[in-house]
Order: C-alpha cells, then structure tokens, then sequence
C-alpha cells in the first residue's frame, strides 16, 4: 500500500499507527463494499479506547464518512451512535458531486460508486458534505489538513466543507502539494504528526 511508509514514519514519530486493509474502488470493492469493510473495521475497535482516524484525499473522504455515521437514518446498516475520537482528513474529497462533475483522483467518484445511476441512487449516504448539510457538525472533532498548491484536490474541496461544518479546524500548508503531505520527513509530514499529537492530548 502507497501509505505504508508514511505509517511506519508516523509510528517512528511515537504514534499508535494502524494501517488497515479493505476493498478499494476498481476492484473488489466500491460501493456498498468499501462501506462494508470500513465501518466494519472501525466496529471492532476496543469498545472505550480513544483513537483518531486520519485519512488521505479518498482515505480523508472515508474518515469524515466514519465521522458522519451517527448523522445516517437509523435503519441503515452503517448507522452507529459509536464515533471515533477525533479525525484529521489530509486532502479530502469532502464533496462527491464535485469530485463527479470535476473529475478528480482519475474519476474516483464515479469508481467508488460503480455508475452514473449508482451515483445518484446513493450518494446521500456516503457523501461527507450532504450528510453534514442540516447538522452543521459530526460531533466528533475534525480537523482539515490541506497543501495550499494541492495539484489533484482543489482548495474548494476544503472550503465548502469547512463553510458548513460548524466546529472544524482547519489548516492550509503553504507551498505544500497533495503528496508532500504524505512525504515521510516533509515539513507538512511533521505537521500532520504533530496535529496528530495535539489533537491526542486533546
């Protein structure tokens, strides 16, 4: 996995770092199955021990999803009023309509969700911004994390988000591309473990 050396660095920083397996878009998985394995994933974490999920561009896009579960109907197979600590998104795709009507991460949106009418049939329940469109907030601490010359994830991405989630942190890194933030040893790798460290302590 392309992460597996930017976790082995954030557990080289003192972090707990977990970096877990599941199906990806364009194979096995997509939708519902990437939905299936991450929220299972998250559900078998020891009950009552704090942890902080962090995800980079589609891996942020699915950590604010986690976040956003207990805002799910309650008749949905995701829905759970057990949310992580926090999450800190590097780079997310918070807005699956513009990451569609764009084209970013080579289609990705289009990919998680198998076609144009899968899209539409079922965006309202895996889109981070729709869910959070009424609530205002996850009730789960967040943070955005994003390189100001991001070259895949424009800045909008980050911005809309942040204009309708009440109570989120937000970062801009200047000078910082999409994948600095995952450089071990990069200044913004540093800032992600720190942010890391900050919101742990928190």
């Amino acid at each position: 996995m392309h992460l597996t050396p930017f976790a082995a660095y954030l557990a080289g920083q003192g972090l707990s770092t977990v970096l877990p397996g599941f199906r990806r878009s364009g194979g096995a998985g997509g939708y519902p199955e990437t939905f299936d394995d991450v929220a299972r994933l998250v559900d078998t974490l020891p009950e009552g021990r704090p942890y902080i999920l962090a995800g980079h561009c589609s891996g942020g896009h699915l950590a604010l999803w986690c976040a956003a579960r207990g805002l799910l109907p309650p008749g949905s197979p995701w829905h759970t009023s057990t949310l992580p600590t926090g999450v800190l998104a590097l780079a997310p795709l918070t807005d699956l309509a513009a990451t569609r009507r764009d084209g970013l991460s080579d289609d990705a949106a289009l990919q998680l969700m198998g076609s144009e009418e899968g899209f539409d049939a079922h965006m309202a329940s895996v889109d981070p911004l729709t869910l959070l469109s009424g609530a205002g907030t996850t009730g789960v601490p967040t943070v955005l994390l994003h390189g100001e010359v991001d070259e895949e994830v424009p800045l909008t991405q980050f911005s809309d988000y942040a204009a309708v989630h009440h109570d989120l942190r937000t970062v801009v890194l200047p000078g910082t591309g999409h994948y600095t933030l995952i450089e071990p040893g990069a200044p913004a790798a540093r800032e992600v473990a720190d942010t890391l460290w900050r919101m742990a302590r928190a």
